[in-house]
């Protein structure tokens, strides 16, 4: 069974966009009043639903595995170039060469490589 799509509650819908487009290379492919529909690789559907305060258990996130340490650091260097805050470097923890940003609204975003 393949995961095929994902809504995440977001304050602001086109801040959200701008994230997943500018940093992630998603393509919104259809837009309503209260939710955009944005695909990815794979393809891989995420929708995003307006919600005025989304509440989220303390450990959720959403995660971006990357093919290798250089993906990683192009993955940094991209989100950087396109004005997004990162709290820190790629660095080696939790057994990954790993970092971590989020999305407007406050979901966490995890982006790493695993070695198999």
């Amino acid at each position: 069974m393949q995961l095929n799509h994902f809504d995440l509650a977001v304050p602001d819908l086109d801040a959200a966009v701008a994230f997943f487009e500018n940093g992630f290379g998603f393509k919104m492919v259809n837009s309503f009043d209260d939710m955009r529909i944005l695909v990815g690789e794979g393809p891989f559907v995420l929708a995003l639903t307006r919600w005025a305060e989304p509440r989220y258990p303390p450990s959720f996130h959403i995660g971006f595995l990357q093919a290798s340490h250089e993906a990683v650091t192009e993955a940094y260097q991209r989100l950087l170039a396109a004005g997004i805050e990162v709290a820190a470097p790629p660095a080696s923890k939790y057994g990954a060469f790993i970092f971590h940003c989020q999305v407007p609204g406050g979901v966490p975003v995890e982006i790493a490589y695993r070695p198999g």
